[in-house]
């Protein structure tokens, strides 16, 4: 995924899909700080915890680009 930085003066907004594949989801959760993989485990449901790895693992390479 290739990510480029908004222009001066332009905002992004991201929509990001949460149900991805699994080696999508493991790709996210390699890139996780050991604080959020211990915070994904704590979630009750499977769903949920890959909803969390999407959402971080997501930002984390927004934020690295």
């Amino acid at each position: 995924m290739k990510l480029e930085l908004p222009a001066s003066g332009e905002i992004h907004v991201w929509i990001v899909p949460l149900g991805s594949k699994r080696r999508v989801l493991e790709r996210f959760r390699k890139i996780l700080s050991p604080e959020e993989r211990r915070r994904e485990q704590r979630l009750l449901f499977p769903r949920i915890r890959d909803h969390f790895a999407a959402a971080h693992g997501t930002l984390r390479l927004i934020l690295a680009a």
